[in-house]
């Protein structure tokens, strides 16, 4: 069994660990202790003085006490060793009253000892034992004694008992803290490092302070969803596994692979030579070259590799995974399996992306998202019905952003899950506002895959509802084709509940995905929202007009409402209302606006409305 490594001063031992070592010291000084009293009380024939043995006594309770305290504080592991040499100095004292050598004391030193001996290294303990049980035999060479007799046996005992419980709960706790480890530290599926441990690797080389060239890979596997699909998720698996292998193969025993998640793996490979990252990046395409069978099929498996480079490329690991992340998509966007070795030229706003996430982050927390809202219009009754939370970012220095200029952003680093949510919490308590004021309208919000996919997503908006007093009917919630594909059991799962709960859900941009006809038969959806790209030029374009008409048509049969965007002029409007659309919204009607200017815009609509029978052009100047 290997060693137990002591911290220094100011460390603790993980785990339960530094809490099992002091209640072992508490124990041993109760031990210590009684076995002090008992010496006088018992053996008869040693010298007696009670007063010192009732003083040693109250120091060794003292000590189990600051040990027990020591334990509840989680104190650095370190302290036990003052706590040893007291127990030392003690029995030292107790000898001194009682006889010192000729009596059987001096086998209390076990007690420090096997303590220390285990916390050192636990095989020590059984040693300890067997010199401690030798050296409380010795007086038995002077002659029998009954007294010493039962002593040994009595401290043979509870020396035996006391190293196994002590024994036992190391060994259990350093069993547990390896294993929560392991879990923390590494992939179930595959065994590999994971991306935290990954991460930490990367940064303890370059920490090392070596100087010498190392490099990151990052490698994501082409058209993995496929696999997936077809033939199932969990021979998908064990195609992920036959990658690992192969991987771990490809490389030297002092590199890493890790599995980052999904079909993305990381390589780390240290103190290279120059040029060798090409080569390693060569290799593992080369490894992934014979197919891979899977159910008596030949699959051939593509990948996309990215490699930077340290110190060249970067001087930390987020620098360095990023860099190798713009190197592996761009190996991406070249057919077949290829591999990039990161280049400035061809990331020129890599340092201003991390900056711009960085404030991102902090925009979530901080409340300078905003929502601007566009209306959405019965095409009958020409009543304003609804409104869709369409999200801004209100930057300290770059002024108000679009969407299109931060979204992506959000959802290569994670955030969108996060952004997701602040828009949801801010559409709902301005709908609530709205509600108090007379205003009955529906908010549309745009949800993103980390959403749709995360199956506690349900409970999420459930709880955001009844926080803000608002029926489900309320919220509509837009989802797109490719979030659907992302995991389509999944989402479907996600959808169903919310439908359950009464949350509307409406498709975005119906039309531009080919399986989208098949998502109308599968998924509780209430409405379909014809894409912009068809709408725009439907007034001028037949083809468009087509289409429109038969997505009208088809969801007309299948009992949804049909809103077309993109709505930019009259034409579009009057065409839509012949061809029997539900709902109209588009910069004809309005640009999305503000809370305040909406309020006008709904004023200004409803005296319009009322007066003529479509509306004009002029109706977005008050947006203006």
């Amino acid at each position: 069994m290997a060693a137990i490594s002591v911290p220094g001063a100011a460390g603790r031992l993980p785990g339960n660990l530094d809490q099992a070592i002091f209640r072992i010291a508490a124990l041993a000084f109760c031990s210590l202790s009684s076995l002090a009293l008992l010496s006088d009380y018992i053996g008869s024939d040693l010298p007696a003085d009670y007063a010192a043995d009732w003083a040693i006594t109250g120091l060794a309770f003292a000590g189990a006490a600051a040990s027990w305290y020591l334990a509840r504080r989680r104190a650095p592991v370190m302290l036990i060793l003052p706590l040893a040499l007291l127990g030392i100095v003690l029995i030292t004292m107790e000898e001194s009253f009682t006889g010192g050598t000729h009596s059987h004391l001096y086998v209390l030193y076990v007690v420090p000892v096997i303590f220390t001996a285990a916390l050192l290294e636990l095989r020590l303990t059984a040693l300890v034992i067997v010199v401690a049980l030798a050296a409380a035999a010795l007086p038995l060479l002077g002659g029998w004694n009954d007294f010493y007799a039962r002593a040994l046996l009595v401290l043979g005992g509870v020396m035996a008992l006391s190293a196994y419980v002590e024994t036992h709960l190391l060994g259990t706790a350093v069993k547990e803290k390896a294993a929560a480890d392991h879990q923390a530290l590494y992939d179930d599926l595959t065994g590999l490092p994971n991306r935290a441990l990954f991460y930490r690797q990367v940064r303890e080389l370059i920490g090392s302070g070596a100087g010498e060239q190392s490099a990151v890979l990052l490698m994501d596997l082409d058209h993995f969803k496929d696999i997936n699909d077809t033939l199932g998720h969990d021979q998908g698996d064990l195609v992920l596994k036959e990658v690992s292998g192969r991987l771990q193969r490809a490389v030297g025993a002092s590199d890493t692979v890790a599995r980052l998640g999904g079909d993305e793996f990381g390589i780390l490979l240290p103190r290279l030579p120059h040029g060798a990252g090409r080569h390693a990046a060569e290799q593992v395409l080369k490894v992934l070259t014979p197919p891979v069978v899977v159910k008596g099929l030949d699959i051939d498996l593509q990948a996309s590799v990215g490699v930077a480079l340290f110190p060249e490329h970067g001087q930390d690991v987020d620098s360095l995974v990023q860099k190798a992340d713009v190197a592996m998509y761009q190996a991406k966007a070249a057919a077949g399996s290829d591999y990039k070795v990161y280049t400035p030229e061809r990331d020129p706003h890599s340092t201003q992306r991390l900056e711009m996430t960085g404030e991102l982050r902090r925009a979530i927390k901080e409340g300078e998202l905003v929502l601007h809202y566009q209306p959405k219009i019965d095409l009958q009754t020409r009543k304003v019905t609804g409104v869709e939370a369409l999200v801004r970012w209100r930057h300290p220095k770059l002024g108000l952003l679009s969407p299109e200029t931060f979204l992506p952003l959000a959802e290569r680093s994670g955030l969108m899950k996060a952004l997701t949510g602040e828009v949801l919490q801010m559409a709902l308590r301005q709908c609530r506002t709205w509600r108090g004021t007379g205003i009955d309208l529906t908010m549309a919000v745009n949800v993103s895959a980390a959403d749709l996919l995360d199956l506690q997503f349900p409970d999420e908006v459930e709880s955001l509802l009844t926080h803000r007093g608002l029926a489900a009917s309320a919220l509509e919630l837009e989802i797109t084709e490719s979030t659907i594909l992302a995991d389509p059991e999944r989402a479907q799962a996600v959808l169903t509940r919310l439908h359950a709960m009464g949350v509307r859900l409406a498709v975005d941009d119906f039309g531009t995905g080919y399986s989208s006809l098949m998502y109308l038969k599968e998924l509780p959806v209430d409405a379909v929202k014809i894409d912009r790209s068809f709408v725009r030029d439907m007034a001028t374009k037949s083809d468009d007009e087509i289409i429109v008409r038969a997505i009208i048509d088809l969801a007309r049969n299948l009992n949804l409402q049909v809103v077309a965007e993109g709505v930019e002029n009259e034409a579009t409007w009057n065409r839509l209302g012949a061809l029997g659309c539900d709902l109209a919204q588009g910069y004809y009607l309005s640009p999305p606006l503000a809370e305040k200017e909406l309020a006008l815009w709904l004023a200004h609509w409803a005296q319009l409305a009322a007066s003529v029978a479509t509306p004009q052009k002029k109706l977005t100047l008050v947006a203006s």
